[in-house]
Order: C-alpha cells, then sequence, then structure tokens
C-alpha cells in the first residue's frame, strides 16, 4: 500500500470515529467530521454533510464552525447563496472575536451585501481582523484611509497598512502599495519600491480592475455629435480668415483608453497641454512636448503617448482649402466622469480545517 492509499485509510478510519462520537454530541467530533466533509478528506466531498454538522457545532457558540456555515452561505457550498444568512452568522462569529468573521462582516458591510452599507461598521470591524493580522482586512483598513470611508483621510496611514498587508504577500495590496510608491502618495516617492511592489503583483498574476465606461460614454458623445454633423475640432489653433481648424477623422483614438489604472485607482484627474506639429497627410511631423502639466507626471507621459497616438487619424489644417503644416496645443483631459475602479478587495478567507481532541 503506497503512503496516499494508506493516508486515505487512516482518515477514512479516524471519520468513523469522528461520526459515532459526534452522533453522541462530542462537539470537536462534530467539528472535525464537518471539516473532513467540507475538504474531502477520508470521504468524498459533500458540502451539505459539512453543513449539517457545522450547524450543530455553531448552535453550540463554537466562532469557526459559525463563520464556515457563513462562508457556506456566503459562497453557495450545499446550500443556496444567501448573504442575509451569511451575515447572520458572520456577526454571531464576530462578536466573539474570531478574525475571519470580523473580516467577513466588514466586507458585507462595505459592500452592502446582507445588510446595509455602513462604511463606519465595515472600517470598525475591518480594524478588529486587521489587528489579529488578517491581510484582507488590513487592506481595507487603508482603503478606508485612502477614500475616507468611515473615517477621516489618511494617505499615510493608508500606506502604512498597504505594507502590512502587502508583507503578507497579499497581490491588491502590493499593486496598489507599488502605486502610491510611483505617485509619492502617502510616502516619499521611491520608483524602485515602486517597480519591486509592482512586479511582485504582476508575478502573482493580479490584474488591476479597469474603468471602461468612461471610455463608451467617450464614444458615445463622439458617434452624436458626428450624428449632428459637428466640427470635431480638438487642437486649440489660430483661426484666421481661409483657414479650415483641423478635425477628427474617423476611429480618433479616445483620452481615456490611455487613462492610467494607477491613477485612476489614485483618484488623480488633470488636463496637460502637448504640442503637436501635424504635417499635410495628418501625421505628426516632431515629438509631442508638454507645454503645461497636468499636476501628475504620470498623467503627463499618458498626454504624450495618446498624443502620439492621434498621428495619422487628422484631418490637417487648411488655407483657402489647401492642406497645410501647423502646429498647436493639444488638450489632454483626464477626468473620472464615472466612479474609479475600486480597490479589489480579496474574497473571505476559507475556513481553516482543525482537529480538535475527542472531548
Amino acid at each position: 500500500m503506497g503512503l496516499r492509499e494508506s493516508a486515505i485509510g487512516r482518515h477514512a478510519a479516524a471519520n468513523s470515529w469522528y461520526r459515532k462520537a459526534a452522533t453522541q454530541g462530542s462537539l470537536s467530533a462534530e467539528i472535525n467530521l464537518a471539516d473532513d466533509y467540507e475538504a474531502g478528506k477520508g470521504m468524498t466531498r459533500n458540502y451539505a454533510r459539512a453543513n449539517f454538522w457545522f450547524r450543530k457545532a455553531a448552535e453550540r457558540g463554537d466562532a469557526a464552525a459559525e463563520y464556515s456555515l457563513g462562508y457556506a452561505y456566503f459562497n453557495g457550498h450545499g446550500v443556496s447563496t444567501n448573504y442575509t444568512t451569511a451575515n447572520l452568522w458572520y456577526r454571531r462569529s464576530a462578536e466573539q472575536g474570531y478574525a475571519p468573521g470580523e473580516y467577513g462582516l466588514g466586507y458585507d458591510y462595505e459592500l452592502g451585501l446582507g445588510t446595509a452599507p455602513d462604511f463606519v461598521a465595515a472600517h470598525r470591524w475591518f480594524r478588529k481582523a486587521a489587528r489579529q493580522g488578517i491581510a484582507g482586512a488590513e487592506l481595507g483598513v487603508a482603503a478606508d484611509y485612502e477614500f475616507g470611508r468611515g473615517i477621516a483621510r489618511n494617505a499615510a496611514k493608508a500606506v502604512l497598512w498597504l505594507r502590512k498587508a502587502a508583507e503578507q504577500g497579499l497581490p491588491e495590496a502590493e499593486y496598489f502599495l507599488g502605486a502610491q510608491y510611483s505617485e509619492g502618495h502617502g510616502t516619499t516617492r521611491n520608483m524602485s519600491k515602486a517597480t519591486y511592489w509592482l512586479d511582485k503583483a504582476s508575478a502573482a498574476g493580479f490584474s488591476p480592475p479597469r474603468n471602461d465606461a468612461a471610455c463608451l460614454q467617450h464614444a458615445q458623445k463622439i458617434a452624436a455629435a458626428k450624428a449632428r454633423g459637428d466640427t470635431l475640432a480638438s487642437a486649440t489653433v489660430e483661426r484666421h480668415s481661409g483657414y479650415t481648424p483641423p478635425s477628427m477623422k474617423s476611429g480618433f483614438p479616445q483620452p481615456c483608453g490611455f487613462y492610467p489604472v494607477i491613477a485612476q485607482l489614485l483618484h488623480k484627474q488633470g488636463t496637460a497641454l502637448v504640442r503637436i506639429c501635424i504635417g499635410k497627410n495628418g501625421q505628426i511631423l516632431d515629438k509631442p512636448t508638454i507645454t503645461r502639466t497636468s499636476g501628475s507626471s504620470r498623467l503627463d507621459a499618458a498626454a504624450l503617448r495618446y498624443a502620439t497616438a492621434t498621428s495619422g487619424h487628422w484631418r490637417p489644417e487648411r488655407h483657402d482649402g489647401v492642406p497645410i503644416n501647423f502646429c498647436a496645443q493639444l488638450p489632454v483631459r483626464f477626468a473620472l466622469t464615472t466612479p474609479a475602479p475600486a480597490i479589489q478587495m480579496p474574497g473571505h478567507p476559507r475556513p481553516t480545517p482543525r482537529k480538535l481532541p475527542q472531548n
């Protein structure tokens, strides 16, 4: 018999004893049996049976079992998804000081799942769980400080809590901490640290949220203007008699498509003025340059990328109907016309199996 077969046999034998003891009212056996059903140890995984035994232990006040039952209702494991019932069990667990329950309750208050949204309550429960080392809760506290949710805004404290979560290997926190170092927001700007944390998040496969709704709105605005026959001028030029100002061709790039995700996460907005020179064929003649900063180096760099991407998309300026070369100031505005993408909160931690001595 191989090692794996031997281990399976031991688990199956243990489960037999757990079942006998659980049917006689042993709390530790109920918990052990529920954990094994949930994990599929020594038996086929069966969420419904796991919940049966978790409920028995939860009704006797075991905080971890209360959390496990809430987790099942939150994720639809063996029961129909029910955020209200999940919230009830998370609360019972949290009120006993069980850290995952505290985080789960804070998460529910933050997103309004199974309860009315309440940022003050969310922050209170996040902080309790964070003090017990739950990385997701540390990220939650950081986000609250960053955006002033349930607490006064404080970028420096946001960085402090972000660092705690990032040092536990939470990719969402690694990414956001890298963004803070990149912008010098809440801390001294440090590109080596920014690169370190952003690379760690990337290596973990983290993909930040995007705010594509703004691009859709911009595209709809352009389509409506074209339908009305409006001239879509996008550069500020002196207009003299006989001159036709430059305008967009079909497929002109949208500034929102160049809006850096990090800048959106940090609620960075602004308008950069970029000098561009366009030839008779609508192509850019020289490298665009910033003539007035947006106030953010990241947005300025994005504005230059955007200006470069407009090459070939211009109908050039004309003098008495003849195409001519021209230079102009191109305003590139980055604005959050819709809410910025939220910091992605990690899901609730999976229940941790315990092996308790029989009582």
